[in-house]
């Protein structure tokens, strides 16, 4: 077992018993927001994903964490989140009408 020290965001180094950290995250609706608050708790352990991969909403959750800085990600995927419980987005619908449903 090859266990190498991984530099997290804060400059800290947290050792751990793998070479490379793959967060795969699937598809369904409603785990979207379970998602986010699994990568918040990898977050707060200072442990960042290598590799981000997704389908559907977690493809969707997976382009937000890659495509924003490390001290963002959390703060993107929780502005995301009610916009999947009001429906914005969702096919067919029209988002001026959902925009000001309750969340």
């Amino acid at each position: 077992m090859n266990v190498q020290a991984k530099p997290s965001v804060g400059g800290a180094q947290r050792l751990l018993p793998f070479e490379r950290i793959a967060l795969v995250l699937q598809g369904g609706g409603a785990l979207g927001a379970y998602q986010a608050g699994v990568y918040e708790a990898l977050s707060e352990s200072r442990i960042e994903p290598d590799w981000i991969a997704g389908i559907s909403i977690g493809g969707i959750d997976a382009a937000i964490i890659a495509g924003n800085p490390p001290n963002m990600r959390v703060h993107r995927l929780r502005e995301f989140c009610p916009l999947m419980r009001c429906g914005i987005g969702s096919a067919g619908e029209d988002p001026k009408a959902t925009a000001h449903a309750s969340c």
